[in-house]
C-alpha cells in the first residue's frame, strides 16, 4: 500500500501533525477525532517509515475497539 494510501487512512481516525527535526527525524503527533485528550507521537526515521508505524497503530486502535 502505498504512503498516501495509509495517510488517508490516519486522517479518517486522527488529526495530525507531522515535524522534521535537524537531524531529519520524523514526528507525527496523532490526536484521536473521537477522543481528542488521547494524544499519540511517533517518531522514525523516514517518512514512510513514520507513516506506516502511524498506519498500523490506527488498525491495532482499530481492533481493540471492534466487539468480540
Amino acid at each position: 500500500m502505498r504512503n498516501t494510501t495509509k495517510l488517508k487512512h490516519v486522517l479518517k481516525k486522527y488529526n495530525l501533525c507531522i515535524e522534521m527535526d535537524d537531524d531529519e527525524r520524523f514526528t507525527i503527533n496523532l490526536m484521536d477525532k473521537a477522543h481528542p485528550v488521547e494524544l499519540l507521537t511517533i517518531q522514525a526515521d523516514t517518512y514512510a517509515k513514520a507513516v506506516t508505524k502511524a498506519y498500523g497503530l490506527m488498525k491495532k486502535a482499530i481492533r481493540k475497539n471492534l466487539p468480540g
